[in-house]
């Protein structure tokens, strides 16, 4: 590591007035990436209740279905294909609103206490830091939203899947 660098950073040539704002802004951006991750699990938990919700009433439908007289098994077993798929995309939502560790702004006192002796060195530090912080909240909003895109994926093909599974077990109850 070579003279004016902090753990990878060149911070030569940045003046303390600079490393202020850039401190102040990273603490900013950390707390922005705080308020997204809230609102990620919001949404997935409400997505996970969503689809639970429809996935259990189609469960009930089917079972409804099923206690008739003359029961249409093609009918029963799309729906019951579509339900089991609804409720596979409520627990990809599950997944994407998990309890994980996520970053907040600001620093334990007796954290840094013992760094504080040079303040433009920690001011450097907790920039740094910051950066680390914002780049691992980021990775973990970036799995969550890979998630929900994957729990839509998987309710839209429950429509299609449903609608196949009808038709092939309608022509083959018809042959």
């Amino acid at each position: 590591m070579t003279i004016g660098q902090a753990h990878g950073i060149d911070w030569r040539g940045i003046p303390d007035s600079a490393v202020r704002e850039i401190l102040r802004q990273g603490e900013t951006y950390l707390d922005g990436t705080l308020k997204t991750g809230i609102g990620a699990d919001q949404r997935a938990t409400t997505l996970m209740g969503i689809y639970g919700a429809i996935g259990v009433a189609l469960l009930v439908s089917a079972a409804t279905l099923a206690t008739r007289v003359q029961p249409d098994l093609s009918l029963i077993g799309a729906i019951v294909v579509t339900a089991l798929l609804v409720l596979l995309a409520g627990a990809i939502c599950g997944f994407a609103g998990k309890p994980i560790d996520f970053y907040v702004a600001g620093y334990e006192p007796e954290k840094i206490i013992k760094s504080s002796t040079d303040e433009l060195w920690l001011l450097r530090f907790v920039c740094e830091d910051l950066q680390r912080r914002i780049d691992v909240n980021r990775r973990s909003l970036e799995k969550s939203a890979a998630l929900i895109s994957k729990s839509f994926l998987v309710a839209g093909a429950a429509i299609v899947v449903g609608i196949v599974v009808f038709v092939c077990l309608r022509v083959m109850t018809l042959s």
